[in-house]
């Protein structure tokens, strides 16, 4: 069973403007792993230059969704 959040304009903080790279690396923790069948796809680079973000997010029960996009929230905070 999996449980799957997704959210096509995500904002990010205003303060500093983020390439594709260094979204990829401020969410190393939270990414996608193939073992685990766990984490965040990042779905649309495109709109980092509007300060958004289009993600979805793979979990194992819902509680774990949410804990996994808590998290990622929390890295994206400047």
């Amino acid at each position: 069973l999996t449980y799957i959040l997704s959210y096509n304009l995500y904002e990010l903080p205003k303060q500093k403007s983020y390439t594709f790279e260094e979204v990829r690396a401020v969410l190393a923790p939270v990414l996608f792993d193939k073992q685990t069948k766990e984490g965040v796809i990042i779905a649309a680079a495109n709109l980092l230059s509007q300060h958004r973000m289009a993600y979805i997010i793979f979990g194992a029960s819902r509680k774990r969704a949410y804990e996994i996009e808590a998290k990622m929230e929390e890295l994206l905070k400047v």
